[in-house]
């Protein structure tokens, strides 16, 4: 199974690989080292580079950032299956510093010097799960749910208040269980076909 992951803002480049080697993926790592949330110009053409050098990934993952990335280049990508761990859903500054927060302004000020307008994620495709943690301290990510909510995506809630959930879970030895079934979901899908 073929993989794309998208390393989350400030995360270590090897965020992901210890996860995936164990659920023996072949994947193609992206990180914004810019923390741009992927948006500067060049990230459609690496992803089309990557889509013709190893082919449309049967799964995309990524947390925070990186989970944003794997929702919003989903029409390129065409993933059987996207994972998201609290991702972002809007990435217009104005409505990144709206959502409250001193990290949000931060960032939506970052963004805004940048003279980035910023954009949204599309309507969901049905095939991606999208993380969230339950009152989540964050309360951005609580607004960020509610939007992917009335975009249509599925969501699944984690009894915890940790904005970094894919790692809060990887901790507690939870993430591995959780890619796992994910997984077997797109082997079940595709033996039904």
């Amino acid at each position: 199974m073929k993989a794309f992951v998208f390393v989350g803002r400030n995360r270590p480049e090897d965020e992901w690989s210890g996860v995936l080697s164990k659920l023996e993926l072949e994947f193609v790592r992206f990180r914004d080292p810019d923390n741009c949330w992927y948006q500067q110009d060049y990230w459609q053409s690496q992803i089309l580079e990557a889509i013709s050098k190893h082919g449309n990934p049967d799964v995309s993952f990524g947390s925070s950032m990186g989970g944003w990335a794997a929702l919003y280049f989903q029409p390129i990508i065409k993933a059987k299956r996207v994972i998201a761990f609290t991702p972002q859903t809007t990435t217009v500054p104005d409505e990144m510093i709206s959502m409250g927060g001193k990290k949000n302004v931060k960032w939506g000020n970052n963004l805004k010097n940048m003279n980035y307008s910023g954009d949204r994620l599309p309507v969901s495709d049905n095939n991606s799960i999208l993380y969230y943690g339950i009152d989540s301290k964050a309360t951005a990510d609580t607004e960020h749910q509610k939007i992917a909510e009335s975009l249509g995506y599925n969501i699944k809630t984690i009894n915890t208040r940790e904005h970094n959930l894919a790692g809060w879970l990887h901790e507690r030895g939870e993430l591995l269980p959780i890619l796992r079934n994910e997984l077997n979901q797109i082997t079940a899908n595709s033996k039904t076909i």
